[in-house]
């Protein structure tokens, strides 16, 4: 109740309060209903895709779900979660594993937490990224998150002032290795 799959490509959650579960899927996971919880799921995508994307969402809540590509080269995945508009509030990002992605977390707001992000994919004039952040100022906690980028370049936790000044963020007790920069 609340999800179908599109014959368009792709998996739809739109209804409020919907629970997308035990799932295994070859296609993005839309969201655009709120208070919705994808757990225990299983996302294998390839190329210039989202994983999972939400949009215009609230009290999403994305946990103990691997989302990644086969391909850790030109066909890797390019975000494996990604809030699309940069307005979602109240994302939870919780336990997840996620590999073989230039971006490994897109969210602006929320809390990102417990995810292992490592094995990075990378498609020339990609920017590789563990968490990203692309400005705002409402509230975002990253923590206890295990970051690895095995690339020489970009970072394992970004915060950015692309659309607007960065406040309200908190990184603490991760653990982050490799990129240009760690952080």
């Amino acid at each position: 109740k609340g999800w179908y799959y599109d014959p368009r490509g792709w998996i739809e959650v739109d209804g409020k309060g919907a629970v997308l579960q035990d799932v295994a899927t070859g296609h993005t996971i839309d969201i655009t209903g709120s208070d919705v919880t994808i757990k225990d799921v299983r996302v294998t995508l390839s190329g210039n895709n989202f994983g999972i994307d939400l949009r215009h969402t609230h009290n999403v809540t994305i946990e103990d779900s691997d989302i990644s590509s086969p391909y850790a080269g030109p066909k890797r995945l390019m975000v494996g979660i990604k809030d699309v508009f940069g307005d979602a509030t109240g994302t939870k990002v919780l336990q997840n594993n996620i590999w073989h992605t230039a971006t490994g977390v897109q969210v602006a707001a929320g809390l990102i937490a417990g995810n292992y992000i490592h094995d990075f994919g990378y498609r020339p004039g990609d920017h590789v990224n563990g968490v990203t952040v692309n400005g705002g100022t409402i509230p975002l906690t990253i923590e206890h998150n295990t970051i690895f980028v095995n690339l020489s370049q970009t970072d394992a936790i970004s915060l950015f002032e692309d659309f607007g000044v960065e406040a309200n963020k908190v990184i603490k007790d991760n653990l982050v290795a490799g990129g240009s920069y760690s952080i």
